[in-house]
């Protein structure tokens, strides 16, 4: 008989709550989905976790929410910084860059949990969360005289909308794909898209 260690058999766990929180989401998913995929007993798998809440937040700390803020926030902060004739470069009107996508490929389970299957848990409200913060630095990184067209309340709901899709694509995106260079080069489109249609409002 095989004998694994109590590390082993925690990663096999855990491995099978990423596979399965991804493929049915929080509320759906029970300790006996898990227990199968992972090939270790409900009673085991109790030895370790003491719910499918403590197995969730487990796998999907919220320290992966704030390295992808602050990757965020570094970015923009970088493009305040800049004077209007030095934003020049296409990166610099960017969505995100490659460190902010590097980083959704290395979390990319977590961050389809978070998004796409979190119903039932306190990260539920992430995507609308995720919206206004993203129109709030949009306000507070350009001159309310080049962005005014957000102060109207008609325009910042076209605008929510449109941050809306943006992150829908992003997060179809890393569940459809099938390895990191695909991730990338939609990524790309996705950044051009961006950059040819939103950042023009706010130029």
């Amino acid at each position: 008989m095989v004998q694994y260690k109590k590390d082993d058999i925690k990663e096999k766990i855990d491995n099978a709550a990423l596979k399965i929180f991804v493929e049915k989401g929080y509320e759906k998913t029970k300790i006996s989905n898990i227990a199968t995929e992972s090939n270790v007993s409900v009673g085991n798998i109790y030895r370790y976790y003491k719910s499918k809440e403590e197995i969730f937040y487990s796998i999907a700390p919220e320290s992966v929410l704030e390295n992808l803020k602050s990757i965020l926030i570094n970015k923009l902060t970088f493009a305040k910084d800049k004077t209007a004739n030095e934003l020049n470069s296409k990166n610099d009107f960017q969505l995100v860059n490659e460190e902010f996508i590097d980083y959704m490929i290395k979390n990319r389970e977590q961050i389809l949990i978070m998004f796409n299957g979190s119903k039932g848990t306190r990260y539920e409200s992430i995507k609308d969360e995720a919206i206004n913060y993203m129109i709030k630095n949009i306000k507070e990184n350009y001159s309310k005289e080049n962005n005014k067209i957000i102060y109207n309340s008609m325009n910042y709901n076209i605008i929510k909308i449109i941050y809306e899709n943006l992150i829908s694509m992003m997060i179809q995106v890393l569940k459809e794909s099938h390895s990191p260079e695909d991730i990338k080069k939609s990524f790309k489109i996705i950044n051009l898209y961006h950059l040819f249609g939103v950042t023009n409002l706010f130029k």
